[in-house]
């Protein structure tokens, strides 16, 4: 027997994300309303600091796709302040850009590249910017 996965297409990912997004923004408006501002000395512990950390590598991960994604500096320095400083809210913001740019009906797997890619002669050539 062979099951076939059905596959998100383009909107239903932007729908998925934003979302995701939107979900995080209310989480982070209410949790400063309730319990004011998150930086605060008592919060400090070995565990925010081990979670710190662990957030910080996995954006570093993201921040390597999206420097590969992006060929214009300012992009990638304005998309470097926003994931640093809005976390999980910035990286999600920018997944749902990239699915922005695709058509519905176009397969996700496309955002995981430049549009357009780079030739093999760019590339060898060191004209890359």
């Amino acid at each position: 027997m062979v099951l076939k996965a059905e596959v998100m297409d383009a909107g239903g990912a932007k729908v998925f994300f934003g979302t995701l997004a939107l979900i995080m923004f209310v989480t982070i408006v209410y949790t400063c309303q309730v319990d004011g501002s998150p930086f605060r000395a008592e919060l400090l512990t070995p565990w925010m600091i081990c979670t710190l950390v662990d957030f910080y590598l996995q954006t570093l991960l993201l921040l390597c796709w999206m420097w590969y994604k992006e060929t214009s500096c300012t992009a990638r320095i304005a998309w470097t302040f926003i994931f640093c400083g809005l976390g999980s809210l910035g990286s999600l913001g920018y997944v749902v850009f990239q699915f922005s740019k695709l058509a519905t009906g176009q397969p996700l797997h496309k955002i995981l590249l430049r549009h357009p890619p780079l030739s093999d002669a760019r590339l060898l050539s060191g004209a890359v910017s």
